[in-house]
């Protein structure tokens, strides 16, 4: 029980990094596709949680899954490499 609570742990941690940057990276684009030489462009925080929420949560939920399996992953070749040099020396 105790693997599992800890791999929902990373994910929900994952998931909310991911959501934050998909975020700001959709106001970041907003801001760069209204400017132009003449006036400086407008972006909005809102539109960016709106689409995170409603159209986006699934593919942010499903590269946060991904994410976790690798960070599991590297947790435990960390792990086992650890113990192969403790072994060497």
């Amino acid at each position: 029980m105790l693997c599992i609570m800890g791999f929902g742990l990373i994910w929900v941690v994952n998931y909310i990094r991911e959501k934050t940057k998909f975020i700001y990276m959709i106001s970041a684009t907003q801001f760069y596709f209204t400017s132009n030489r003449d006036k400086t462009g407008e972006a909005s925080v809102m539109a960016g949680i709106m689409i995170s929420y409603f159209k986006h949560a699934g593919s942010i939920a499903l590269g946060s899954l991904l994410h976790t399996f690798v960070t599991i992953l590297r947790i435990i070749v960390d792990a086992l490499v650890d113990a192969a040099e403790g072994k060497g020396n």
